[in-house]
């Protein structure tokens, strides 16, 4: 959100009538650190021209000052290592992010966001696993089907203590992503805390597709989708995915969002517009005031109680966009949630281009289910609980809810 898909949950605002302000304030907000210090040398060190000009330290606000020039003399006389200007640049972009303590609130290099969009948009070269985090904890969120993490074994809820050796612990997402990924073929071998087990798990990296939809039809009256992840084309999928449905006599849906991640949220609201005619899907809030609350656009064909019913799985690797979509459709449509508790992530971010080619990934608000519960840190609860059965071949909460949907 970080998708091995390497991706992270993510909650992405497609675009946003803030980026613009918050570009330039946080633009002027990395001027003033990085420009602002100051120009004596130490021990005979140079400072680069981007660590000179007036002043003995950078004012952050009130009294609360950063000396780096004190820091930048000690790294450069003392570190027993190599270490660069552009490193250094780096670093203090990364820690002025990090300062927030927010797991979501991100800073990625041009390069880092390049394999970002692609994972986002679908095709990247990896794992096959949604990575997050929860405290300080690497998490997989859920590996994605027929993936080369779900065939070697990697479950939902896996602790990710190492990869290939290294720790990965005080790390962000995103690097742990990045030690993961790599070309097709190689092998990355992760250390994990799997149902209370510790084990090495090795891993041959492909190129990963995923289709963010998929459907079929189960029996004569029942149909079932598949959302993956929302990308920019999901909502145009799961319609057409729902007209063919129709086309072949079917009335009855499992929608089944469990392992999925999230993504751009509009798309998750559109979907709930398939069934919702004209409701609430999600609130947000920043800083405890609400700031916009998202609707369902009136649909004339969207009707739950005249033959077009509906059952959603979801489960602890439901996170996100799936949990909004999930909860709308539960409180607002009367849906039955069948499957296990979601992951708790609510809160959308917003995804801001620097200068350089850079960007910056930041938590905007928090979302709020249409009857104002949080789901943060929540999650959301199943109205029908159902574990996953031992048998891996037999799906039983698909098994469930199309008793369900059939009765």
């Amino acid at each position: 959100m970080q998708r091995s898909t390497n991706n992270g949950t993510q909650g992405l605002r497609s675009n946003s009538s803030r980026s613009s302000s918050a570009r330039r304030l946080l633009g002027f907000a990395l001027f003033g650190l990085v420009f602002f210090a100051f120009g004596y040398q130490s021990r005979g060190i140079a400072l680069p021209s981007w660590l000179k000009g007036g002043g003995s330290s950078v004012r952050v606000s009130g009294n609360i000052k950063v000396d780096l020039e004190e820091i930048y003399t000690n790294l450069k006389d003392k570190f027993d290592g190599d270490l660069t200007d552009e490193q250094i640049v780096e670093g203090i972009r990364r820690g002025l992010v990090a300062s927030t303590g927010d797991p979501y609130t991100t800073y990625f290099t041009k390069e880092e966001y390049e394999q970002f969009n692609s994972s986002l948009n679908g095709q990247f070269s990896g794992i096959g696993a949604e990575i997050g985090k929860k405290g300080d904890q690497i998490v997989v969120i859920a590996p994605i089907d027929g993936s080369p993490a779900a065939k070697a074994g990697v479950k939902a809820g896996d602790a990710v203590l190492e990869v290939d050796g290294k720790s990965t612990e005080g790390k962000s997402v995103e690097v742990v992503v990045s030690e993961i990924r790599g070309e097709p073929g190689s092998k990355v071998k992760l250390t994990v805390v799997s149902d209370g087990t510790r084990k090495d798990i090795e891993i041959t990296r492909d190129d990963i597709k995923v289709d963010s939809v998929k459907y079929e039809k189960l029996s004569d009256s029942v149909g079932y989708i598949k959302i993956s992840q929302f990308s920019l084309d999901t909502y145009a999928l799961t319609s057409d995915a729902v007209s063919k449905l129709k086309g072949q006599g079917v009335n009855r849906i499992i929608l089944d969002l469990r392992n999925n991640g999230g993504g751009y949220v509009d798309q998750a609201v559109k979907v709930a517009g398939i069934w919702l005619d004209s409701k609430v899907v999600l609130s947000e809030r920043f800083r405890g005031r609400e700031v916009s609350v998202q609707r369902t656009s009136s649909n004339p064909s969207a009707d739950l109680n005249s033959g077009n019913q509906l059952v959603v799985l979801v489960n602890e690797g439901s996170a996100s966009a799936s949990e909004i979509l999930a909860a709308a459709l539960s409180e607002e449509g009367g849906v039955r949630l069948v499957g296990q508790k979601t992951f708790g992530k609510g809160s959308v971010q917003d995804m801001i281009e620097l200068s350089d080619g850079s960007r910056v990934k930041i938590t905007i608000a928090h979302w709020f289910t249409p009857k104002g519960k949080t789901i943060d840190k929540e999650g959301i609860e199943p109205v029908v609980k159902v574990s996953e059965g031992a048998d891996p071949a037999v799906d039983t909460q698909r098994q469930r809810a199309l008793e369900l949907v059939s009765s």
